[in-house]
């Protein structure tokens, strides 16, 4: 059966910057991995995982939504902004979906990616430039803030960070349903940042990436 590259492994390439290592994808096929010490490598990562990650969630899976974790992470680490993550993005020649994504799409994929940015620096998690939380917009501060704040208190306590319950602990009484799927669903990103972190430092410490499952019903 078709095994994916765990995020572990999939960070670990980011971070060697290696354009010409080859590993099967979501679909099976094998992807040359774009030079992520440049800011149109990470946002080729993130359109290339963005809409199957979508899909996989509907099913209850996250494996995908995982890579896109691991470039937004990877991101970050080199300090690349993310008006110029953006901007990759706007221009990146590659249409997963084979459209232009709906205005709806766009935001929750900079939803995604953001969230992940907030997260590392409450966090306190290094990069290579420290100005990079000045490019965190004040949106999604004002959005995520108190979520994220809380979600961190709890993993540094060594708890396990509850979907579920950073929702119930969320003021939702004002969101639209649209509001309320991109909140519910960038929860998930954030308790994700810290499940792609763990595995990464898991895979390093024991030099050696741990399996993952198949993903059921892919093939």
């Amino acid at each position: 059966s078709f095994l994916l590259p765990t995020p572990a492994d999939s960070l670990l390439i980011l971070e060697a910057g290696v354009g010409t290592n080859e590993k099967p994808l979501y679909d099976g096929t094998n992807y040359t991995f774009p030079d992520t010490t440049k800011p149109a490598g990470i946002a080729e990562l993130m359109e290339n995982s963005f809409v199957n990650a979508c899909f996989q969630l509907r099913e209850g899976f996250v494996d995908v939504l995982k890579m896109f974790v691991s470039a937004s992470i990877a991101g970050y680490e080199f300090g690349f902004p993310i008006d110029e993550i953006a901007k990759e993005l706007d221009e990146c020649p590659n249409q997963t979906a084979n459209r232009p994504l709906m205005d709806e799409e766009i935001k929750l994929r900079r939803a995604w990616y953001c969230v992940v940015y907030l997260t590392l620096a409450t966090f306190g998690h290094p990069t290579k430039a420290s100005s990079i939380v000045d490019s965190i917009p004040d949106d999604i501060r004002s959005e995520y803030g108190g979520v994220i704040e809380r979600a961190v208190e709890t993993q540094k306590k060594g708890i396990a960070v509850s979907n579920e319950e950073l929702l119930k602990q969320s003021d939702t009484s004002n969101l639209s349903p649209m509001e309320m799927a991109i909140l519910s669903q960038s929860i998930r990103v954030i308790t994700l940042t810290f499940t792609v972190l763990r595995e990464a430092q898991e895979a390093r410490v024991e030099d050696v990436a741990p399996p993952t499952p198949p993903i059921e019903g892919a093939f």
